[in-house]
Order: structure tokens, then C-alpha cells, then sequence
């Protein structure tokens, strides 16, 4: 299952806290998503949500892996967690937890090569200037539980999402 949206341009200054929202919301197995679906409901393999930069804007996905007998189930507690981060601010913890992985796991996109002519290539067609890799990892830092929550609010309500579930019909 999908669930995802039209987000902002990697100018937008919301950008970097819809960066740490999603991380915070479904990031890893410490976020919300997989604690809330994986972890308490054992309704998932796999959960998360990501941001998808493109020269015309981001998008935002939320993903699940489950059984087709749990969609409507998953598809609730998404739509709840969705909503939990637009009410409830991220705590320090999760901030924290955040933002060291995004800053310290961002030379990971950088560790060869090739990996650094994709970027190169993708920051000069998004116009982001050769200077990206530095104000992403400052912009990151910056990013406060005020920040994550005004992002939240404006890019995590459930209804402004679109859905595909790809299965069998229960």
C-alpha cells in the first residue's frame, strides 16, 4: 500500500522540516509507523515514508508491506499517525534521533563515485548549487519540534493523500 502526496521544491524553507518529519514518522525502526504498525500491531513487514525530491517539487509516500487481510487495519493506523504528528510535537528524543541520522548517514550518499556524479548531476538540474551538501546538513540541524509540527500540519493531513494497494481483493 501507498499512500502519497505533492509536497514542495527543495527551495521551500518547510523543506528541511518535512525532511525530519518523515524521518520522524516513519524514518526507521525507532519511528512512529513502525513502532505504532510493525512493532505493537505485528501488522507490517515493512513501513515507512519518505520524501522524493524532482525539479517540479517533492513528493511524500507513506509505504506498507501486508497481508490483504490487514489493508483496511494498516491503512487505519496510517491514517492516525498521519494525523498524531500534526497534534502531537515531535518529542526531544525523536528530534534527535532525526536529525544525527539524516546528518551523519548523508556522506553514505556520497561514498563513491558514482554517487557523487548523481548528485552533482541532480543538485545542478534542481538548481541547488554545489554548496547543497553543506546547507542540507545545516538546514537539518536547524530544524526544531516547532518546525517539524508546522510541516506536519501542512503536508501530513490524511485526506490530502491519495491511495494504491496493490493485492488481491479480500
Amino acid at each position: 500500500m501507498v499512500l502519497g502526496r505533492q509536497a514542495i521544491r527543495q527551495t521551500d524553507p518547510d523543506y528541511f522540516p518535512l525532511v525530519v518529519a518523515s524521518y520522524v514518522l516513519g524514518g526507521g525502526s525507532a519511528s512512529r509507523l513502525y513502532t505504532r504498525v510493525r512493532e505493537e500491531g505485528g501488522l507490517a513487514y515493512s513501513v515507512y515514508s519518505y520524501v522524493s525530491p524532482s525539479k517540479h517539487g517533492s513528493a511524500f509516500f507513506v509505504n506498507a508491506q501486508t497481508r490483504t487481510k490487514e489493508v483496511a487495519k494498516v491503512q487505519t493506523l496510517l491514517k492516525a499517525e498521519l494525523a498524531r504528528m500534526t497534534r502531537e510535537p515531535a518529542s526531544d528524543a525523536e528530534l534527535s534521533l532525526a536529525k544525527s541520522y539524516l546528518v551523519g548517514s548523508f556522506p553514505l550518499r556520497l561514498d563513491t563515485s558514482a554517487k557523487v556524479a548523481d548528485f552533482v548531476s541532480a543538485v545542478e538540474e534542481l538548481g541547488l548549487g554545489l554548496d547543497y551538501a553543506d546547507r542540507y546538513k545545516a538546514g537539518v540541524s536547524r530544524v526544531t519540534a516547532k518546525d517539524v509540527q508546522r510541516a506536519a500540519a501542512r503536508f501530513f493531513a490524511p485526506e490530502s493523500f491519495s491511495r494504491v494497494v496493490v493485492g488481491r481483493n479480500p
